[in-house]
């Protein structure tokens, strides 16, 4: 998240581990309809200003879904696109006292990255997803938030 004290209290920085699936050329050539899940978690401890102490288990489920148009150009091809994503993050505090907490949600975004083709059927892809959250649960908040990624990718 951009904003830091969201980043530090609210929603933590947490790596992610997930999958991808790519259709190729489905709706016209050079596009990409992409689906992906990731998972990740960490631990963190609850800082409130009137309250401080209680250790909790943080996570966050990532699946979206993702169109981008690709300019291939010998071994390389940059793209960009649109993505929208679901995600649900939650807390699990280790004091009973305090209750879970879940918070679930639709996430439009924008990807950009470039693909690098190492052999015929191996490609080292680097990408960037900017998305947008709208948190109303105690206050009105617009935040934003980015992914990095670096993988590695086959095609049958």
């Amino acid at each position: 998240f951009f904003d830091a004290q969201t980043r530090q209290t609210l929603f933590l920085s947490v790596p992610l581990f997930g999958a991808e699936a790519e259709l190729h050329d489905y709706f016209r050539r050079d596009w990409v309809w992409g689906f992906d899940a990731a998972v990740g978690g960490t631990n963190g401890v609850l800082s409130l200003p009137t309250l401080a102490g209680p250790a909790y288990r943080y996570s966050v489920v990532n699946v979206g879904t993702s169109l981008t148009a690709e300019w291939p150009v010998g071994r390389v091809a940059p793209f960009v696109g649109v993505r929208v994503a679901y995600l649900i993050m939650g807390r699990k505090f280790d004091d009973a006292a305090f209750p879970d907490q879940r918070f679930a949600m639709v996430s439009p975004g924008l990807a950009t990255g470039a693909r690098f083709q190492l052999t015929r059927k191996l490609n080292l892809t680097a990408r960037s997803r900017l998305q947008y959250l709208q948190y109303t649960v105690d206050a009105q908040r617009s935040l934003g938030f980015w992914e990095l990624a670096a993988l590695l990718t086959y095609e049958p």
